[in-house]
């Protein structure tokens, strides 16, 4: 026979690391805005020494995680089609010869994109 104690148990615990993860969350989002805030020219000197501490590791955690996709944008090989200027297929669609340049181009556009939205 289960008792009071033994049924509430398991529901406290998950409901304590829910509260936990949510927390983390939700300080992850306040420290975005932080962040974001200070982009546009907002000043920190509100933040105390512990919201600078989160800040600081929460810009280091983005730029490594920049870094990785840049090292794996560059070591992925590219599609030969692509690099060769030969015509894109995709399904049911086929788009004309783009020249090496405005390929080139569009790489790095695409690759700032993806680097912005880190």
């Amino acid at each position: 026979m289960v008792n009071q104690e033994s049924f509430l148990r398991p529901r406290i615990t998950k409901a304590t690391d829910q509260i936990k993860k949510q927390c983390k969350d939700n300080r992850e989002k306040e420290i975005t805005h932080v962040m974001f805030q200070s982009l546009i020219g907002k000043p920190l000197h509100q933040l105390n020494l512990i919201d600078l501490n989160d800040l600081d590791w929460f810009i280091e955690q983005r730029l490594r995680e920049i870094q990785k996709r840049m090292e794996t944008l560059s070591q992925s090989p590219q599609p030969q089609e692509a690099m060769d200027g030969e015509v894109m297929k995709c399904p049911g669609k086929m788009y004309a010869q783009i020249p090496p340049q405005k390929l080139q181009l569009l790489q790095v556009w695409f690759v700032e994109g993806m680097n912005l939205q880190a």
